[in-house]
């Protein structure tokens, strides 16, 4: 497997609710420039990546970004191999933003 079922800006913003979780896989300067709102920072550059995403629970809907959707498909790849079978990769925050996703800074 790879990379997570590919999401639209637009499907993301029609499908996703707040209690479901969010991965940021981008640094957390990137994050602090700006995010989604109720979205989690997870660097999957970073070595603990694997680690921490091994936290989330199991079975329920994983919705990832980053800036262009590259390291999310990484990030997805992982969740993927770590049991998760809900996984959307929904691409990069300036899309999501323009698609009229929340935003935080």
């Amino acid at each position: 497997m790879g990379g997570g079922t590919s999401l639209s800006p637009e499907a993301f913003v029609a499908a996703y609710e707040p209690d479901q979780i969010l991965l940021d896989v981008r640094t957390p300067g990137e994050f602090e420039d700006g995010h989604l709102a109720g979205a989690i920072n997870m660097n999957v550059t970073s070595g603990d990546f694997r680690e921490r995403a091994a936290t989330l629970p199991i079975g329920e809907p994983v919705y990832v970004y980053c800036a262009s959707g590259v390291r999310s498909s990484r990030a997805a790849a992982v969740l993927e191999e770590l049991g998760h079978t809900e996984v959307y990769n929904v691409g990069g925050y300036g899309e999501l933003a323009r698609a009229g996703a929340a935003t935080e800074e």
